[in-house]
């Protein structure tokens, strides 16, 4: 399913598609190594904590942000505008 939502993104997202599709992998990716050995700790519980808030605000914190900040053409550029978008929706979850 990760790649076939992967292979979506890649395909059809013009702005974002390439790194979109390398973020989910990942994610996924970290979530199958931390279910596989049984990892929790404390920024686990606080990220499992506010889950839903950071659900309902990483779409419009993110796109005013991409939409801010622009599309880069560099992938140092789209890592730090991700990061960004991943600090601010954590900081109003």
């Amino acid at each position: 399913m990760v790649a076939l939502v992967a292979l979506s993104l890649f395909l059809f997202d013009d702005y974002y598609g390439e790194w979109s599709a390398v973020y989910l992998v990942v994610e996924a990716a970290l979530l199958a190594f931390f279910l596989r050995w049984d990892i929790s700790g404390r920024v686990l519980n606080f990220f499992g904590r506010i889950s839903y808030s950071d659900y309902l605000y990483h779409a419009s914190l993110g796109y005013l942000i991409l939409v801010l900040l622009g599309p880069s053409t560099t992938w140092i550029g789209n890592l730090a505008s991700i990061f960004m978008v991943i600090v601010l929706t954590t900081a109003f979850a």
